[in-house]
């Protein structure tokens, strides 16, 4: 697409923009975290040359950039960013929004990288009001919320409040990938809190989700079997000194590598949520196939969480449609395969009423 505008003559439109948006979250779903960057960055430009940057828009885009930086360990360009898309929603009228609050959460990912906890907590409970305002906080981007809460808590050694925070998320999400990583930190603060039961009881069954998930190869899995290759049985001669279930050094290390998988999952998905309503386009039946696609995708992928939340959106618009359109097999289809989607994460009541429906 962008070597078709390009020949066209209408890369440096608003268009244009989207497009380069776009490549540029492929780029990161792909891992290539520097190509993605350099791609948001170009959209960047062409949206101060087509004077769009002040819109929503360009406040994702913003976003996408601050997270980005934040991924490649650039915390100063990965502030800058964020300040700026802060500042464009404020001025537009679009902080007190979900986005808004996956902004203010970027923002205090960003001050936790630079080791200002108090500041990472101020951000993620501005963060966690507005949603709590919008009766958002019960969806993924609530759950990378509180996951990232606990993280502070047990960086500041207030693992009963970290434990109290993953334990709030995984209500939210039991069976998919985040429930995995919140099972993992979980354990890691468990073992902390000298609960080693609890904390063999967690990473087994965090293992469990990815080998479920067919995720067993994932880095976030990798870390969880280097972690649990640390617990060593306890004997029940009490003449034998007791072994820590895993080693000062250890935990410190591995808890060092699930906070930084844990700021670039949490990017990962706040540059695919950019796709949606921000850059327009969606909210028709295209749009709106374009996301039951996605949301069938994410759905083979394991990806339960993002697999609802793309279906759900596909049949708002199929809803909001009317007429044939809402009524007809597609929107059926679509509903059957959300409310299985629902089944997956354990909701019933939500499964039954999309079939009803």
């Amino acid at each position: 697409a962008k070597a078709l505008q390009t020949r066209l003559n209408v890369l440096r439109t608003a268009d244009g923009a989207n497009v380069l948006t776009n490549l540029s979250i492929a780029y990161a779903e792909s891992g290539d975290l520097k190509a993605a960057l350099g791609a948001s960055e170009e959209a960047w430009r062409v949206r101060d040359l087509t004077s769009t940057m002040n819109s929503s828009e360009g406040a994702a885009l913003l976003l996408n950039v601050g997270g980005l930086r934040l991924a490649l360990e650039d915390l100063g360009g990965a502030s800058a960013a964020l300040a700026g898309a802060k500042d464009i929603r404020e001025r537009c009228g679009s902080l007190e929004t979900v986005a808004g609050a996956e902004l203010l959460r970027s923002i205090g990912l960003v001050c936790f990288a630079q080791g200002a906890s108090e500041d990472a907590l101020q951000r993620f409970g501005e963060a966690r009001a507005l949603l709590l305002r919008l009766g958002a906080l019960e969806t993924p981007g609530g759950v990378e919320l509180l996951r990232s809460i606990g993280l502070v808590r047990f960086r500041q050694g207030l693992l009963d409040a970290a434990i109290a925070s993953y334990t709030e998320a995984l209500e939210m999400c039991k069976g998919s990938e985040s429930s995995a990583l919140l099972l993992t930190n979980l354990g890691v603060a468990s073992r902390e809190m000298k609960d080693d039961a609890g904390a063999v009881k967690a990473l087994n069954e965090a293992a469990e989700v990815y080998v479920r998930l067919g995720l067993a190869k994932s880095p976030e899995a990798k870390a969880l079997d280097r972690i649990r290759s640390q617990v060593r049985p306890r004997v029940s001669d009490p003449r034998v000194e007791q072994t820590s279930i895993m080693s000062d050094k250890a935990i410190a290390k591995w808890a060092a590598e699930l906070t930084k998988l844990a700021v670039e999952r949490g990017q990962g998905v706040q540059l695919r949520r950019s796709l949606g309503s921000e850059q327009g386009g969606l909210e028709n039946l295209e749009g709106a196939r374009l996301l039951a696609s996605l949301g069938a995708a994410r759905g083979s992928a394991g990806d339960v969480d993002g697999a609802i939340e793309a279906l759900d959106s596909a049949a708002k618009i199929f809803a909001a449609l009317g007429g044939d359109v809402a009524r007809g097999l597609e929107a059926a289809e679509l509903l059957r395969n959300l409310g299985f989607a629902r089944g997956l994460r354990g909701d019933a009541a939500g499964e039954l009423g999309d079939y009803e429906q």
